[in-house]
């Protein structure tokens, strides 16, 4: 009771000098807007500019602006400053991490832009007789006169041409008109031997239907005559399924040159580091880097030691999850905005 009867006395012992401590919410932080009304100025705070107009004495226009300028005020302070002007490309990166993500249920989107290239034999469908292929050789051979080359030759011709391997490996002919005769005959021989039985492999038709509901254009590349792929393909129900198919008459060279999939991309509409490569091989891992894209090795009946260059090896298609391809195929930002001031910086120096 002294004290509230000396503080009524004496109104100086009344002020409380904690109430001049700005707290969070102060002025002192954040500008408060004011306006203009018959009962004076008065705080005009921001329930009653995004509710309505009433009691500020504001039209349509002003209140539109003082909000603007409310957001605004609400906003972090502007670093842009803070960082050299070679640098101020990294704010933009922000609108990245703000998106919001969409219903985790629901297909992700965006994936347009994203492309996958199939190899066929040993990766969608059953893989050959390993037996096969050097049969098919042998049989030329005899046929020809020469000499049957040794398993180190026919591993490093696996996944060429034909042409290009009796031309650059074998050495038999240059001749344009000859290498196509036995490149003919030899794959006559070949599809003789194989018959034209397909059989899809485990979990391929699931993998390839999951690509199709999330829109991924798909293509399918090989080195053998367009007319054997495509028995092959409507023999196991895929028709409709691949955007293109690019056979040995797209094409000049065949693995490990990078050509048959920089042609898929090219017919896919989409950039090498868009698209990744599913084979059956190194040599395929070996062409798809060259090309500048990502891929996988299906082992098949391999065993996986086989495969000392792959990045990853699986056993079946379903093995791969969509967002693992994704993540293969998408590009870093930071990492691709520094590789091209590199190449910048390359050109100055040169010049």
């Amino acid at each position: 009771m002294a004290v509230c009867w000396a503080a009524a006395c004496n109104p100086a012992l009344a002020h409380n000098p904690f109430a001049e401590i700005p707290n969070r919410n102060s002025s002192s932080r954040r500008k408060k807007w004011t306006v203009s009304s018959d009962a004076g100025s008065k705080p005009c705070p921001r329930r009653s500019l995004a509710n309505g107009l009433g009691g500020c004495g504001l039209n349509a226009s002003e209140s539109a602006e003082e909000e603007h300028k409310l957001e605004q005020d609400s906003l972090p302070p502007d670093l842009g400053h803070a960082l050299p002007a070679n640098l101020t490309w990294l704010w933009s990166l922000s609108s990245v991490a703000d998106d919001s993500s969409p219903d985790p249920l629901s297909p992700p989107t965006g994936f347009w832009s994203m492309g996958v290239i199939f190899e066929l034999e040993g990766v969608i469908v059953e893989d050959d007789d390993p037996e096969l292929e050097p049969h098919a050789w042998f049989i030329l051979c005899e046929e020809e006169g020469k000499e049957f080359p040794m398993d180190v030759i026919l591993r490093s011709i696996k996944g060429m041409k034909t042409e290009e391997a009796i031309s650059e490996v074998l050495g038999w002919s240059r001749d344009p008109s000859e290498l196509q005769r036995l490149a003919t005959r030899k794959e006559e021989i070949y599809w003789c031997l194989r018959g034209s039985e397909y059989c899809l492999r485990s979990g391929s038709q699931q993998f390839l239907n999951r690509l199709v509901d999330y829109g991924v254009p798909m293509a399918v590349v090989s080195a053998r005559p367009r007319r054997s792929i495509e028995e092959a393909i409507q023999a196991v129900g895929l028709e409709g399924y691949f955007v293109c198919v690019v056979a040995a008459e797209d094409l000049g060279r065949g693995k490990p040159d990078p050509e048959m999939f920089k042609r898929a991309a090219e017919l896919l509409d989409l950039e090498s580091e868009h698209c990744i490569v599913i084979g059956n091989s190194d040599s395929t891992v070996v062409a798809a880097t060259s090309a500048g894209m990502s891929s996988v090795v299906v082992s098949s009946n391999m065993p996986v030691y086989e495969f000392r260059v792959a990045p990853r090896v699986v056993r079946w298609l379903d093995e791969l999850s969509i967002g693992y391809l994704e993540d293969s195929t998408r590009i870093n930002p930071i990492q691709q905005r520094a590789s091209e001031r590199h190449m910048e910086v390359e050109g100055l120096n040169y010049l």
